[in-house]
């Protein structure tokens, strides 16, 4: 694959997470130019050319569907959608990423004591932030409870608060949310991304 082709890949999955999430955040079940394209460093009218050929490549692709011309506005298909909440990785971007199975005790002093769970953490700081965006976004899909869905917006506020603070994170400061945690088991990824992300940091100094 050239390096072009990469590129327009990497940029029109990241336009494709984009929508995703608009759409999720809006009763519309639309994506716009007008959001999507400022996210993506392009201008929504200066721009309009390069904001096309990443949606007609989503388009060709069956993982979006033209609304309005141009794709000023368009939709997110069921593929589109199974594509972003599978989380594939950018084909052009370097990340690092690890494999654990966590148990009770691996972050028990921040956390509380944890059920097994087997994740996926990498340490880039965007791809943490996408996934707590994709938490926020899965948790308004879901519906959750109220009492339950305002303690997950504080609990991913907190965890982006730590992410970019970049500073330590004392014993059990997170500990309020572990029957959250239990109970979402979706949320263990962006806790345990976020801690890894914050502490790789602090040791690379």
């Amino acid at each position: 694959m050239s390096d072009d082709i990469a590129r327009l890949k990497e940029r029109a999955v990241e336009l494709l997470r984009i929508g995703y999430l608009e759409v999720l955040n809006s009763d519309a079940d639309l994506a716009t130019i007008e959001h999507c394209a400022p996210q993506l460093g392009l201008d929504p009218e200066d721009d309009q050319d390069e904001f096309i050929r990443l949606a007609s490549y989503l388009d060709g692709r069956r993982y979006i569907e033209q609304y309005a011309s141009g794709f000023s506005m368009f939709t997110i298909t069921p593929s589109g959608r199974e594509l972003v909440e599978g989380e594939a990785p950018q084909p052009a971007q370097q990340i690092s990423t690890h494999n654990y199975a966590i148990r009770g005790d691996a972050y028990s002093p921040v956390m509380g004591e944890q059920q097994n769970v087997s994740i996926n953490v990498s340490f880039d700081m965007r791809s943490v932030e996408v996934a707590l965006d994709h938490a926020k976004a899965k948790a308004k899909a879901n519906r959750l409870p109220g009492a339950d869905a305002e303690r997950v917006n504080e609990l991913l506020a907190e965890l982006r608060a730590m992410l970019r603070s970049g500073e330590s994170v004392e014993p059990g400061r997170l500990s309020k949310y572990e029957d959250l945690v239990n109970k979402y088991g979706w949320l263990a990824g962006p806790v345990v991304s976020t801690l890894s992300n914050v502490a790789f940091r602090i040791i690379g100094g």
